[in-house]
């Protein structure tokens, strides 16, 4: 018995190939979807740059831990800290945002040895994010010099000293210069009414013995 080519359960070879295109229809933008990268709308912040990089050794700590990523932050729940090897934060502060840019301040006074910096912000798209790095002061920072206190001016309010409270004597040479001009003023008066005395008297009694002589 031969075979009929329009028996009706035979699959005409156009029927498959229209199955075959309908599946792949439906299959195909299902792949697509499933494969294609996300599109930049949905993706998050991500760090583009750092100060201090991972690993680097620098001679002295920077002024600030600084943080660039690829699109503008969220000021919000933003966090950086910098620890040492015995667990002390010398994060300084609050981390300051800007734009695209994090900075969290640093103390001048950081201690030579290793330090890990752990940080989280939060994207434009209001998703946090988060990551670690750590760096290494090679130097330390010598603090500020100490200065010697000043010894404290004598109080004016205090006691008197003997010295201080004796009276200075005065100087005796003027006194005396003084009192000698005085003396000597004196003495001239003195003199000279004994001599105005004195004189005439003679005179009288000159005069008076050479009258009884004659």
């Amino acid at each position: 018995m031969t075979a009929n080519p329009h028996h009706p359960n035979r699959k005409h070879p156009v029927n498959r190939f229209r199955t075959l295109g309908t599946t792949l229809a439906v299959a195909l933008p299902l792949l697509v979807l499933t494969v294609a990268p996300a599109s930049p709308a949905a993706a998050h912040s991500a760090l583009q740059d750092q100060n201090p990089g991972d690993g680097e050794s620098v001679a002295t700590a920077p002024a600030a831990i600084s943080l660039a990523f690829n699109e503008d932050l969220i000021d919000a729940s933003t966090a950086v800290f910098v620890t040492d090897a015995s667990g002390r934060d010398w994060a300084e502060g609050t981390p300051v945002v800007q734009g695209q840019q994090l900075e969290q301040p640093l103390p001048t006074e950081m201690p030579a040895g290793s330090y890990d910096v752990v940080w989280r912000v939060v994207s434009a798209d209001g998703h946090p994010i988060d990551g670690a790095f750590a760096f290494t002061v090679t130097e330390a920072v010598d603090g500020p010099a100490e200065t010697t206190p000043a010894e404290p001016a004598p109080s004016v309010t205090g006691e008197p000293s003997a010295e201080a409270s004796e009276p200075s004597p005065a100087p005796e040479s003027e006194t005396s210069a003084d009192e000698g001009g005085i003396s000597s003023t004196v003495v001239l008066i003195v003199a000279t009414l004994l001599l105005l005395l004195v004189v005439p008297a003679l005179v009288l009694i000159i005069k008076t013995a050479r009258a009884r002589r004659e």
